[in-house]
């Protein structure tokens, strides 16, 4: 396909979210992924990669980077499933505030080399949430940053994991082990897909 009737095609589809780089280089601005890659040869031959991913896809058509596009653009039923995930961590962070007082709580969700973190800081009637994604070699090394980013937070309270191995090897007196079922906040927006 000739690049300029692409962009035509696309710019129909997604309007000002479609970026000219050059005549071969097409991007489609992804709000929370970043950019969506498409490139044309001279000949019309088009490549697509779509934002976040390692996977460049060959000899492919307008349908083809059109679905692929719109698949990756949240629905309102998952819009609506996040603002539920965090109004379940809001609650499980006030059942906490009420029962321990003062704390940190972390924990890390990991996949492929990648790694969300999360330390929820409980003070009284005060919460403060903090979550990164980080490259991490493997869970426990995730763990481990997340208790870094809760000992960071607070200087003088107790940080709680779940992770019992890494907890053991931790040479900080400020880290304590905890199950699993009492640690719901952290593991609840550690695992948050926004």
């Amino acid at each position: 396909m000739d690049a300029a009737k692409l962009v035509c095609k696309l710019a129909e589809v997604f309007g000002d979210r479609v970026i000219v780089r050059s005549q071969y280089h097409i991007q489609i601005v992804d709000a929370t992924k970043g950019y969506h890659d498409i490139w044309v040869s001279k000949i019309g031959y088009v490549k697509f990669k779509a934002a976040g991913d390692r996977k460049t896809h060959e000899d492919v058509d307008l349908n083809f980077i059109v679905n692929n596009v719109r698949s990756q653009v949240k629905t309102s039923i998952e819009k609506m499933q996040e603002m539920l995930d965090v109004a379940k961590f809001m609650n499980q962070c006030e059942k906490r505030a009420t029962t321990i007082g003062s704390a940190i709580f972390t924990d890390a969700g990991f996949k492929n080399g990648q790694a969300k973190i999360a330390a929820i800081l409980v003070d009284g009637n005060n919460i403060d949430a903090k979550s990164r994604i980080i490259q991490a070699a493997n869970n426990t090394a995730a763990e481990y940053e997340a208790v870094v980013l809760g000992l960071s937070m607070h200087p003088l309270l107790t940080v709680y994991n779940d992770n019992q191995s890494m907890v053991n090897t931790c040479q900080n007196v400020r880290v304590k082990w905890l199950p699993r079922t009492n640690n719901k906040a952290a593991d609840t927006i550690g695992n948050l897909r926004k």
